[in-house]
């Protein structure tokens, strides 16, 4: 079992190099991507949806620091605040990663949401590196796949909207574990162990899908080596790295755990099914489809008639590999079945690291049999918890195999080819990067959201002035938070517009629902009577705020009461927002 590991080398100087120059990459990269030079990095990318939710955890951690993962004072009222614990958006990593560059650079909360996008592809890339020196891999070699990696469609796919699920970073120190467990790198002294403990915490903090993914592989790591040895006492020796992980998970559950202890367990925050794996789950065919932003147009087309015909799409259409990642995904099927068929032992392949390909091999298998729809992972939700239903994200591991059998087989021509590896390995930088990078057109995209915002910060400023800095709000239509869906055109999440754009105001919206329920209990008569008005001012509300979206296109109705009340409100400049200053009403009568 020991045969053919590698041997880990120091890089020296060059190592440095390249990955100062890998770091500067994965920041001009995403900044051009993001059209960065004609970009306002202080307009939000969205004020709705994910992007909205994302902006809110974001100024959450600004104001209240790492708890702001957990706890929001300003939202959820009248609570005395949201629970974010049972519905937080953004694991302890990422949340780290945001608080750190807030300390650093004290940015916009808008500029802020931009920074950490960038920085997201920074730390993949760092992760991905480390895991290719540890495989003895040439540094050039090194550079050009961890920059593949980082760079893959996933991460474009997630971008802005899902950035709290694009920060992979985890992926390859999960994998490098397994690869330590298998026994394919060779470096178990103090520092390196060390290093894993480390790495094995970062993952069990990390983003929870990802988390998920590297306890499969992990199992399947713990099984091969058991299998291999024929030894349970050399397995158990391996497996403290998963033990560690698990310290991670349990750490980042924390919260939940003791907040459920205090207040009973939250049962409707997230409402899953276990059938849902069918819409979310993988399909081969989807990872290897060329990218729906390909620059080339018959492959850009081949994508699009296949999901205007295609059955069974959700998220999952954001499942593809890239050129790269489907070249080893393929070639990784082939050494499936020639290392299978053989059945030659380790030791008569050379330098050849079959323990690597084997692993990475059935850890792909693995992943595709539990990801793909109607597969084990529908088995999991139905036994154990469906709370795991986007089986498709599994695709950036399946990405991570595929890069890193394409950057051995070049390493391994590197060895007795040193100009043509070279040569292979910059050709298929430049593949990678036209067929995978995203290009942005900010002044397109951005033109409308530079106006919407333009318009909030004149209509808030004006909500902020009035009220000052201790009121508190009531926003009409009532929502629930999250995934409450939306109602009308008013889209789930924008109702954050007061809180991201004033500062000490209190507002309703943000209370996870089954938890925080007091402001859905004041909601009586659709919000258009003075007896819910006279509710709201005994609990200390001061103001209601009205988006017109979330009405029916005509319907005035809700305008025409609080006009009756004789209050004269703020008006955005679009006719949509509305604020009425309610104090001074509680001896009106209905």
């Amino acid at each position: 079992m020991e045969t053919g590991k590698f041997e880990v080398k120091k890089k020296g100087c060059f190592g440095i190099i390249f990955f100062v120059l890998l770091t500067f990459f994965m920041i001009v990269v995403p900044f051009f991507s993001l059209d960065g030079l004609h970009m306002d990095f202080d307009t939000y990318p969205g004020l709705a949806g994910d992007g909205a939710s994302m902006a809110m955890h974001i100024k959450s951690i600004q104001e209240n620091g790492l708890s702001g993962l957990y706890y929001n004072p300003r939202i959820g009222a009248p609570n005395k605040g949201s629970h974010l614990v049972d519905a937080t958006g953004v694991d302890f990593m990422l949340g780290l990663i945001i608080w750190l560059l807030d300390k650093v650079f004290h940015p916009s909360t808008a500029r802020l949401y931009y920074y950490t996008l960038i920085f997201t592809f920074v730390a993949i890339a760092w992760s991905m590196f480390f895991l290719l020196e540890k495989l003895n891999i040439n540094v050039f070699i090194n550079f050009v796949f961890s920059s593949l990696y980082a760079l893959g469609p996933y991460h474009f796919y997630r971008y802005l909207s899902h950035l709290a699920i694009g920060n992979a970073f985890t992926v390859p120190l999960a994998i490098l574990l397994c690869l330590y467990i298998v026994g394919a790198v060779n470096d178990d002294t103090k520092k390196n162990r060390v290093q894993y403990a480390i790495c094995g915490l970062m993952v069990g903090l990390g983003c929870a899908y990802f988390t998920f993914f590297a306890f499969i592989i992990m199992a399947v790591a713990v099984l091969m080596r058991l299998i291999a040895s024929k030894s349970i006492w050399q397995t158990i020796n391996k497996i403290w790295v998963f033990a560690i992980t698990v310290v991670g998970f349990l750490l980042s559950r924390l919260p939940t755990i003791i907040l459920n202890m205090e207040k009973g367990k939250n049962l409707i925050a997230f409402v899953r099914l276990a059938a849902e794996q069918e819409t979310y789950g993988l399909k081969i065919i989807q990872m290897l489809l060329p990218v729906s932003y390909s620059k080339v147009d018959f492959l850009r087309k081949m994508t699009a008639d296949y999901n205007a015909s295609g059955v069974q799409l959700s998220e999952n259409t954001a499942s593809s590999l890239g050129i790269i990642a489907s070249v080893g995904f393929c070639v990784l099927c082939g050494l499936f079945f020639y290392s299978f068929f053989t059945k030659k032992a380790y030791e008569d392949f050379g330098k050849f690291n079959w323990i690597l390909v084997d692993f990475l091999s059935v850890a792909t298998l693995s992943l595709v049999l539990v990801g793909s729809i109607g597969g084990f992972g529908e088995i999991f939700n139905m036994i154990v918890t469906p709370q795991i239903r986007c089986y498709n994200r599994a695709s950036i591991c399946i990405t991570c195999f595929g890069v890193i059998i394409v950057a051995y087989l070049v390493n391994c021509l590197y060895q007795r080819k040193r100009k043509i590896a070279v040569v292979l390995a910059a050709v298929l930088l430049l593949i990678g990067l036209y067929d995978q990078v995203l290009i942005k057109d900010a002044k397109h995209e951005q033109a409308s959201m530079v106006a919407l915002q333009d318009s909030y910060e004149k209509f808030f400023g004006k909500v902020q002035t009035v009220l000052g800095n201790d009121a508190m709000v009531y926003e009409l239509p009532y929502l629930e938070y999250p995934e409450a869906g939306g109602i009308n055109n008013l889209a789930d999440g924008k109702h954050f517009a007061g809180y991201l754009f004033t500062d000490g105001i209190r507002w309703s919206y943000g209370g996870i629902k089954g938890r925080d329920k007091r402001a859905g209990n004041l909601n009586i008569d659709n919000g258009m009577s003075y007896a819910f008005l006279k509710r709201l001012r005994k609990v200390g509300f001061d103001a209601v705020y009205i988006d017109m979206d979330g009405y029916v296109e005509g319907d005035t109705s809700v305008l025409d009461f609080y006009y009756g009340t004789g209050i004269e409100p703020l008006v955005s400049d679009d006719g949509k927002l509305y604020l009425w200053d309610i104090r001074g009403l509680e001896n009106r009568e209905n």
